[in-house]
């Protein structure tokens, strides 16, 4: 309707996925967990992005700094998420997930400081409680954010698992260049099937046919309105993998400093390029 009022002199830019109406939006920028199809008006990134606030981790180092100063070293960071489709994230995975993170911690010496997130359900955080290392530290998220840890633990840990749900949290740890454990939640067997026939629908540009069956399959049932274009959250955990900026949990960490490359000038540009030649 703006675009109408303006007299097609509007530019409509979307970050994210659209549900329907791909060709109405003149950019489309999206990161590499939304199986898109490859068109010109589509901008694939590699990850998200967001990017950590320096201003508020160097005011959360300053602060948090006595209380760091005595930690043994190495601390390991263990960053909880929570359940999300088409991840399970129950007591069971958390038993799994928590015995992983105390072997590493306890093989190289150091401490285990597990911090909880808003989507942490109760029985996670019990079951965690019941598997904590005597001398690991953990923070029960609270919507009043009373000593959170968070920011300073971006600034002191010295290398970090986070649970596979949380694309925030792995990208936030990655922009940083610090050492990148990702633990792998189990799937849903719908959540794979749902997987497994959104990439036959919407396949990546590495798997792509053109002109394949399912591929104009899957475009016609989009423009119709009958499924969206899938997302698949491991989409960034192989990505971050084959970059080395992560490894999974029970391989060596990855050594600090080596950072993803910084795609917001490519988004300015294109985006730019839009107002100039439109």
């Amino acid at each position: 309707w703006i675009r109408e009022q303006s007299g097609s002199h509007t530019k409509l830019v979307l970050i994210g996925r659209p549900k329907r109406w791909m060709d109405r939006f003149d950019l489309v920028i999206t990161p590499t967990q939304y199986l898109m199809p490859e068109l010109p008006n589509i901008l694939h990134l590699n990850l998200p992005l967001m990017r950590t606030d320096a201003t508020a981790i160097a005011n959360a180092a300053k602060s948090w700094e006595p209380r760091f100063r005595t930690l043994p070293r190495p601390v390991t960071a263990l960053l909880i998420g929570g359940p999300t489709q088409p991840f399970i994230f129950d007591a069971q995975v958390a038993k799994q997930l928590i015995s992983m993170a105390h072997r590493v911690a306890e093989e190289s010496g150091g401490m285990l400081y597990v911090t909880t997130s808003r989507r942490t359900p109760a029985a996670v955080i019990e079951a965690l409680k019941q598997g904590m290392p005597k001398q690991a530290i953990l923070y029960e998220w609270s919507a009043q954010g009373i000593d959170n840890p968070y920011l300073a633990l971006l600034a002191y840990a010295d290398r970090f698992i986070v649970t596979g749900d949380s694309i925030s949290m792995m990208v936030e740890v990655a922009r940083l260049g610090r050492p990148l454990a990702i633990f792998p939640l189990p799937i849903t067997r719908l959540g794979r099937v749902r997987q497994m026939f959104g990439k036959l629908l919407h396949p990546t540009a590495d798997t792509r046919t053109q002109g394949g069956f399912f591929q104009v399959l899957g475009d016609a049932l989009f423009q119709l309105g009958i499924i969206g274009y899938s997302r698949d959250l491991t989409e960034i955990h192989r990505l971050l993998i084959e970059r080395k900026l992560a490894v999974p949990l029970g391989k060596p960490f990855p050594p600090p400093g080596r950072k993803p490359d910084d795609e917001l000038p490519h988004v300015v540009d294109r985006i730019k390029a839009l107002m100039v030649h439109g």
